[in-house]
């Protein structure tokens, strides 16, 4: 009797027998998504949104209800029927990301205006996160009517914002005042500091 086929079919038992052991051995998971960082979340949830991200986000605190953007912008129904005027968010393109509240993973601060067929176009800034795979507003936060964003940066977990808005003697169409406005994401709101 020829012993070479009772070797090689013991040879390829011993090695797919022990591919299970050295994939536990690797502590490789297969199929479970990207792997855990240190705290516990995944590498996909640590990434901050992008702004591509957010512009299909639902966005809370504008309105009564939330808002689902669609390329950056909502669009709702007319006040009156066959009128132009409704309300509308749309999503600027300023923005930082870095690390604003306790819980993992960076977050991403973006500013939306908000116009409801008036005079008045009223800036927001907003928080936003992920959780369990999907881009969440943690909090919004009134900034202020026709105020004007010109640049935005993290420092030691407080967002600041360089802006122009209506000064005491302005009128409102025209602001001309240069400011610097801080605000801190703690516990689900944004506060803004003085």
């Amino acid at each position: 009797m020829n012993a070479q086929p009772a070797i090689r079919f013991v040879v390829i038992i011993a090695v797919f027998g022990t591919l299970p052991i050295l994939a536990l051995a690797c502590n490789t998971d297969i199929g479970d998504g990207p792997p855990a960082t240190g705290d516990g979340t995944s590498a996909a949830e640590s990434v901050p949104p992008s702004i591509a991200e957010i512009g299909s986000a639902t966005i809370e605190g504008i309105y009564d209800a939330p808002v689902l953007l669609s390329g950056g912008v909502f669009e709702g129904e007319p006040f009156v029927e066959g009128s132009a005027s409704r309300p509308r968010v749309e999503l600027l393109d300023y923005h930082a990301s870095g690390e604003l509240n306790d819980s993992p993973g960076d977050e991403t601060a973006v500013f939306l205006s908000e116009n409801s067929g008036g005079s008045g176009t009223f800036l927001y800034l907003a928080v936003m996160g992920r959780s369990s795979g999907e881009i969440r507003n943690l909090g919004t936060a009134l900034i202020g009517d026709r105020v004007q964003v010109q640049g935005i940066r993290l420092e030691n977990g407080v967002i600041v914002v360089d802006v122009l808005q209506p000064g005491p003697d302005d009128p409102m169409c025209c602001p001309s005042e240069q400011a610097n406005r801080a605000w801190r994401f703690a516990d689900g709101e944004l506060v803004e500091l003085e």
